[in-house]
């Protein structure tokens, strides 16, 4: 069972990662993607990458297609790297921001196809 998402309360205060003010976000992190009846464009590799079980996924705006996906992939990178997260979750991050019509290009992708982080900005552009 994946548990909330969490984020900062208060984020433009320097906690250095001891945040005390926690609070819940709508919907979960990481999408259950094992239960995905869509294609699975992510290779096993990815897809069995776990979650450490205490990771909180950075505060990243959600991405509809009507906003610059380069932009979009900066702001998600220099968080991931705040975090220094692993490729895996890196694109179960960026995946995890679609909105509905980025999800159905998502779905469009052939099962395995993603293997890295690198090739998956690329696509996303």
């Amino acid at each position: 069972m994946h548990k909330p998402m969490r984020s900062c309360a208060r984020p433009t205060r320097n906690c250095g990662g001891a945040c005390t003010d926690w609070v819940d976000v709508p919907g979960t992190f990481p999408p259950n993607l094992s239960s995905m009846d869509d294609p699975k464009p992510f290779s096993q590799q990815i897809m069995d990458e776990p979650v450490p079980p205490h990771y909180i996924a950075p505060k990243i705006a959600f991405f509809s297609s009507v906003e610059d996906p380069e932009s979009h992939l900066k702001v998600l990178k220099a968080q991931m790297i705040i975090s220094r997260e692993f490729d895996a979750i890196r694109c179960k991050m960026l995946m995890g921001t679609f909105t509905r019509k980025i999800l159905q290009w998502f779905s469009g992708i052939p099962d395995g196809h993603i293997t890295s982080f690198p090739q998956f900005s690329r696509m996303f552009k």
